[in-house]
């Protein structure tokens, strides 16, 4: 069945897809784990925001193509650790 454009997947079908890419392929969402973000011990990218103290001060711009999980997901496996968050307005 084919959804309608900007139509949110259930959250089953995108944990899923997770474990099946993963059980096969070492993937999620098509990134193989070779590019997945590593810290290295001897460079502190940290920054100092509010309260908390991100790994890495950066993260995805803040849009409608990036509020979708799955993008969420992959941004964090590519090293982003500052997330803005926008409220969808009708």
């Amino acid at each position: 069945m084919r959804r309608p454009p900007f139509t949110p997947l259930p959250l089953r079908v995108l944990l899923g897809r997770i474990a099946r890419e993963w059980e096969t392929r070492h993937r999620i969402f098509d990134l193989p784990t070779g590019r997945f973000y590593q810290s290295d011990p001897a460079h502190d990218l940290s920054v100092e925001m509010g309260t908390r103290r991100p790994a890495t001060p950066v993260g995805p711009a803040a849009g409608p193509h990036t509020q979708l999980a799955q993008n969420f997901v992959l941004a964090w496996l590519a090293g982003a650790r500052v997330f803005e968050c926008k409220t969808v307005q009708v």
